[in-house]
């Protein structure tokens, strides 16, 4: 767990209750919290990073909703995916 992140998120923090990617909020500083559905973990992640990890472990930048409307969300994204995110846990 990352000590910086233990605090309540900032103004630049989006709170999602999905993981939730958007093409206009690249290279904006912000980052992304969301909960993992199933066993309550609280992931905050930069957001350009979090759209770069999803690029290598995922499809969803090949999606319509990614090419053609900008945002991508998901409620229940992959293990694999997740645990690459694991050091970005704040809670759980």
């Amino acid at each position: 767990m990352q000590d910086a992140r233990k605090n309540a998120p900032s103004g630049n923090v989006k709170v999602r209750k999905r993981l939730t990617i958007r093409q206009e909020w690249l290279y904006k500083g912000y980052e992304i919290q969301f909960p993992d559905h199933k066993d309550g973990t609280l992931y905050q992640i930069p957001h350009d990073e979090l759209v770069k990890i999803v690029g290598e472990t995922a499809n969803y930048l090949n999606t319509k909703s990614w090419v053609e409307d900008g945002g991508y969300s998901i409620g229940e994204p992959s293990r694999k995916l997740l645990d690459k995110l694991s050091i970005y846990t704040v809670k759980g």
